[in-house]
């Protein structure tokens, strides 16, 4: 499993990845923190794309819940609200 996950970080930082020469320090390398997920995974073109670095990440609102019907040891299963 380890394979896999050094995999899909090397793959999310790769194109991500700015490199800057610093006097004293040497090379100093940049990494973008700020991710926007859609319904893309972040090996394909067009999640790099839409993460190009220096670009913003959008804001989405999210509106609170007003009657809560959730309950201590009740199941939730999460549904994306991301209906294109």
């Amino acid at each position: 499993m380890r394979y896999w996950r050094r995999y899909l970080e090397r793959e999310m930082t790769h194109d991500h990845l700015r490199r800057q020469w610093k006097p004293i320090v040497g090379w100093k390398e940049h990494v973008q923190k700020e991710w926007h997920y859609e319904e893309h995974r972040p090996w394909t073109k067009a999640f790099k794309e839409a993460n190009v670095q220096g670009t913003r990440v959008p804001c989405i609102p999210v509106e609170p819940v007003k009657k809560y019907d959730i309950y201590k040891g009740d199941r939730v299963s999460i549904v994306s609200g991301l209906f294109v």
